[in-house]
């Protein structure tokens, strides 16, 4: 009777934990449509965590029982798939909206070959934002996230599989800046290395069981996550962006940004 019970305490702890992380995932979804609005003061909010959250959530739900090599597999399984299918879609939209040029006189076939060759082009190198400098780099829109995910988990999980995790990620994070300044790589693999912090408050997140523990045992780390979010908010000009590898505020954003799951 006592093991049923216990059983069923956990089947609703565990409910409950999932109702959160879903409810964060929506709201995160809720905060980059705003984050698209133009508005510089929802910006300087919402850039402050909505990335990162989308981050602590995929490393909270990274699998204890998978290695780095076989959660690897896993993520490219998982999200390789949709972003070629969201790349093709943007590939043809352009040249549909090409073509329809061609057919009123306004575009010529080169311009639809050369629409065709740019988001190829932009498909193929997966970057969340453009560059010019040391080549010309065509941004492929927001599924970067998706290749910056598989990186960033890999590397979390790696970091949980040897002595020092956190020299591990704070290497990490620290090559993907410093690199990112002087040449933009493929397949946001920086992104993932300046993301990868924030897997990793994900995946201590869970193995602490924060959320399940009393309130008054959450307040204190609750009341400096706060105090650490608003001085974010606040003194974080520009805000932070992953996927520009734009950190004003240097180690203070990852504590900064990651602050508000706490919070």
């Amino acid at each position: 009777m006592r093991r049923g019970t216990e059983v069923m305490n956990n089947e609703v702890i565990t409910n409950n934990r999932l109702t959160y992380m879903d409810v964060a995932k929506g709201f995160g979804i809720l905060c980059v449509i705003a984050g698209h609005m133009g508005n510089e003061t929802i910006n300087r909010f919402v850039f402050s965590f909505h990335m990162p959250l989308f981050f602590v959530i995929s490393g909270y739900f990274i699998s204890e029982r998978l290695c780095s090599s076989e959660l690897l597999k896993k993520r490219i399984k998982q999200l390789i798939p949709p972003y070629i299918f969201t790349c093709l879609v943007v590939i043809l939209l352009n040249i549909a909206k090409t073509s329809i040029g061609v057919l009123v006189g306004t575009k010529s076939f080169h311009d639809a070959f050369g629409v065709l060759v740019k988001w190829a082009y932009a498909s193929l190198y997966g970057a969340g934002t453009s560059h010019e400098s040391p080549f010309s780099i065509v941004h492929i829109g927001a599924v970067w996230f998706l290749l910056a995910t598989i990186s960033s988990n890999y590397f979390a999980k790696k970091a949980d599989e040897i002595r020092h995790p956190i020299i591990f990620v704070s290497t990490m994070a620290i090559i993907g800046y410093v690199s990112s300044k002087l040449l933009w790589l493929p397949w946001s693999i920086q992104c993932g290395m300046t993301a990868t912090p924030f897997v990793y408050y994900g995946m201590c997140l869970k193995k602490s069981r924060f959320f399940n523990k009393p309130v008054k045992e959450q307040f204190p780390l609750f009341a400096i996550s706060l105090c650490a979010w608003i001085c974010e908010i606040i003194f974080s000009n520009p805000w932070m962006d992953i996927a520009q590898n734009q950190f004003p505020l240097g180690p203070f954003d990852f504590i900064g940004g990651g602050a508000p799951h706490f919070a």
